[in-house]
């Protein structure tokens, strides 16, 4: 599979891998356990999240 990273519909072709799946995974179960605890995630995790979240939908697109 292959998706665009940059979202638009520009910037290179990037495959969606094992690891950016395990990397995603990851990272919403950590996004989950802050909810839970009434806590506010970084910015950076936050935005990895989306970032991550965007390719996987992409890439399940076809």
């Amino acid at each position: 599979m292959t998706i665009n990273s940059g979202g638009g519909g520009t910037g290179p072709v990037v495959p969606w891998t094992r690891t950016d799946e395990l990397n995603w995974a990851a990272d919403r179960a950590v996004l989950r356990d802050l909810k839970k605890r009434g806590e506010e995630p970084s910015e950076w995790l936050a935005g990895e999240y989306r970032e991550l979240s965007a390719r996987r939908k992409a890439a399940a697109r076809g």
